[in-house]
């Protein structure tokens, strides 16, 4: 056992899996944890509280918010630098009415203390979420329309992660948008990025994108908003190194660029234009939102994995467009990854199958045999209202298209109401054996002619 305490990537395992309040209790039990439990306890900052605590009985006074008791110096954060602030990962700042605020004075006086330098009170951090401007209806406007331009003293070079949350009826905060278009322009590592601004920030959310140049930036997560333009995705397209795009577009946020064709064509002209994207993830209300993306890829995309999720169930023209305009814009020689799952929402009424589907409105399977362009292709699933049905004669064609296919989901979100699946157990393995990668494989069949004395293909790779 004495040993184990030897290994550094040990003790940080044990306490990553206890938790902040554990590593506490076994970093005084045992002195061999101490570093590693103190990794741990400091690796997220929510609050001021830490630093206060961390700063002299005669420095600071007040109860909710603290203003300066003296003139502070730097002998005042000496224990809070040499000990605590390296350990800091991940800065997102929740002002709840238990948590004690820091005056501005206080905050102008830690800017002078450690010399203006950025990233001073936690110069290792690595993923930094912005304060949101709405703080102010628990600690009054004149405190929060004034905290952004002192998150340089957290935010350094080092951050590479960037997460801004606004939302609610708060008036615009034209300090809180310099701050934050300053504070990230000067990071040049910044590699992900999520942006959630419902109404009235979209503006300042578009500015935010548009204004910066990003050359680092690899993921880009979308939430909630409303662009009135297509000049986000413009400017999304030119950035070198994005590979992963993830819009959830519950307000509409991609109707702009639906309506813009001319950006979309120039876009899709330009071979440069999202040249190194490979994942695009679409969660939306609206079908037209899983196209929008689409129509701005030039022929010679990398995108190897497309994922959509709709709140609504997708009749069959829905999937078959979608499927088409996947055809018409992704790269066969690229893509490998195809998901699609509707009806989300939780509680959501999805129907019965009809025992006879000639009775149906909606009469016909989906026809997914365009895919076999897609010879890479190694994942697909497709959870929709029955309308996709393999037949005993597609299985060779399964086989042959999708040699490397590893996961194969079929199966409907809409339960059967009888109607017998035309698959049995022998379709099924012979999918198997025919896909040596497979490891995931979901289709309905019918189990009524299997007697419990069959014996296991030879050939079976299992």
């Amino acid at each position: 056992m004495t040993h184990c305490l030897g290994i550094p990537e040990i003790l940080r395992l044990v306490c990553s899996e206890v938790g902040r309040s554990s590593s506490l209790s076994i970093g005084l039990t045992c002195q061999a944890f101490l570093e590693a439990a103190l990794d741990e306890i400091w690796h997220d900052l929510d609050s001021f509280q830490p630093l206060i605590c961390c700063s002299p009985e005669d420095s600071l006074t007040g109860d909710e918010i603290l203003t300066m008791q003296r003139v502070l110096n730097p002998e005042d954060l000496k224990r809070y630098l040499s000990v605590y602030a390296q350990r800091i990962r991940l800065f997102a700042l929740h002002l709840g009415e238990t948590n004690a605020c820091l005056d501005i004075d206080v905050f102008s006086s830690l800017q002078m203390v450690t010399e203006y330098r950025f990233g001073a009170l936690s110069p290792h951090l690595r993923h930094f979420t912005w304060p949101s401007p709405n703080t102010r209806y628990w600690r009054g406007s004149v405190f929060t329309e004034h905290i952004s331009p002192f998150v340089s003293l957290f935010l350094g070079d080092s951050v590479q992660s960037i997460e801004m949350e606004c939302c609610g009826e708060a008036d615009l905060h034209p300090l809180h948008e310099r701050s934050t278009i300053f504070n990230t322009k000067r990071l040049p590592q910044v590699k992900a990025l999520r942006l959630a601004c419902a109404d009235p920030y979209e503006e300042l959310a578009t500015r935010y994108i548009t204004s910066l140049p990003w050359p680092c930036l690899e993921s880009v997560i979308l939430h909630d908003m409303f662009f009135h333009s297509a000049d986000p995705l413009c400017t999304l397209s030119k950035l070198q190194h994005l590979r992963h795009l993830e819009i959830a577009d519950t307000e509409g946020i991609l109707s702009a660029a639906t309506n813009d064709a001319s950006a979309a064509a120039l876009c899709h002209g330009d071979a440069s234009s999202f040249s190194s994207l490979r994942v695009i993830v679409i969660r939306s209300y609206h079908l037209w939102s899983l196209r929008a993306v689409l129509l701005f890829l030039p022929p010679t995309n990398v995108v190897e994995e497309f994922e959509a999720e709709l709140e609504t169930l997708s009749d069959r023209s829905d999937i078959q467009n979608t499927i088409e305009t996947i055809l018409e814009y992704c790269n066969p020689s690229t893509f490998q990854r195809l998901k699609w799952v509707d009806c989300t929402v939780p509680g959501a009424t999805i129907p019965e199958e009809s025992i006879d589907p000639e009775l149906e409105d909606d009469v016909g399977d989906v026809d997914i045999w365009g895919l076999c362009k897609f010879a890479e292709l190694n994942h697909m699933t497709i959870w929709s209202g029955g309308h996709i049905t393999l037949q005993p004669q597609d299985i060779p064609k399964v086989v042959t298209s999708w040699p490397n296919l590893n996961h194969l989901d079929l199966c409907s979100m809409a339960y059967s109401d009888g109607r017998m699946p035309s698959l049995n157990h022998t379709h099924l393995l012979e999918i198997v054996q025919g896909c040596l990668s497979l490891r995931y494989l979901g289709l309905r069949f019918d189990t009524c002619q299997l007697t419990g004395e069959e014996i296991p293909p030879t050939t079976n790779p299992f």
